[in-house]
């Protein structure tokens, strides 16, 4: 398609170009390409936006942070995350019936039994890593909401209170879950054309060392740069801070 387009100066135009690049490539039968490319597009802008990931490549210093936890006597915390994150939250929201467009697509072409079907495969599961990075953003910004209604429950019911903290811990769990099951299906994804990141083979043991400049992927020695961030937040201590709390509250006031 390139060489088609290099021997007239004149033409054709940009989107005859794309059009004829996707049937060359894929097949004259596929389908909602340019709108796949594109959403999936935004939606690396979007995942680069969050979690802090500028870091690793501009520099940009973001700090990001979890809910506050219930402590004292009285559920106490500070009610800042939704505030605080209210406009990548709202992005989040948006992008997410996106990104099922993304995957709905993706179906639509698996099935057409196009030329180089497995990138749709790849192509969803990135999609699949941007709709888990979205219902994060929602997650805590429910875990948040869980925690205030315990927090103005405990002036009513001790046993409501307990209700909503157990909510909030559920959703940690979900969203801990969602992460292993789409992190999952990344690996299997991306090891039907590669071996395993970091794999050692006899008579070559992989080596593992971060560029001197800043790179992305190359910062963990498997898949996993691309949940790292997230990672990074700890959910998992969070969830087991949050249990010891609940412990406690129960024994106190049930």
């Amino acid at each position: 398609t390139g060489a088609e387009y290099s021997w007239s100066g004149k033409g054709p135009g940009l989107e005859e170009f794309r059009e004829k690049f996707f049937q060359s490539y894929y097949g004259p039968d596929c389908a909602d390409m340019q709108e796949l490319f594109q959403l999936l597009n935004k939606g690396a802008y979007y995942y680069m936006d969050t979690f802090g990931r500028k870091v690793w490549h501009w520099g940009y210093v973001e700090k990001v942070f979890l809910p506050d936890l219930p402590r004292g006597d009285a559920v106490e915390y500070d009610p800042f995350w939704n505030r605080e994150y209210a406009e990548t939250l709202q992005r989040s929201r948006d992008l997410l019936p996106e990104m099922q467009r993304v995957l709905e697509i993706c179906r639509i072409n698996q099935g057409l039994g196009l030329k180089h079907a497995y990138d749709f495969e790849l192509f969803a599961s990135i999609a699949e890593i941007y709709t888990h990075t979205c219902r994060t953003y929602v997650a805590l910004s429910e875990l948040e909401d869980a925690i205030t209604q315990a927090h103005r429950a405990h002036f009513t019911s001790h046993r409501q209170a307990c209700q909503a903290m157990e909510h909030a811990a559920g959703i940690v769990e979900e969203s801990l879950s969602d992460r292993r099951r789409v992190y999952t299906l990344m690996t299997d994804t991306w090891g039907k054309s590669q071996l395993p990141r970091g794999m050692s083979v006899p008579g070559k043991k992989y080596f593992h060392a971060t560029d001197r400049g800043r790179n992305f992927i190359n910062r963990r020695p498997d898949l996993s740069f691309a949940i790292y961030d997230e990672q990074r937040l700890d959910l998992e201590d969070y969830l087991e801070k949050l249990r010891r709390y609940m412990d406690w509250y129960r024994q106190t006031y049930l």
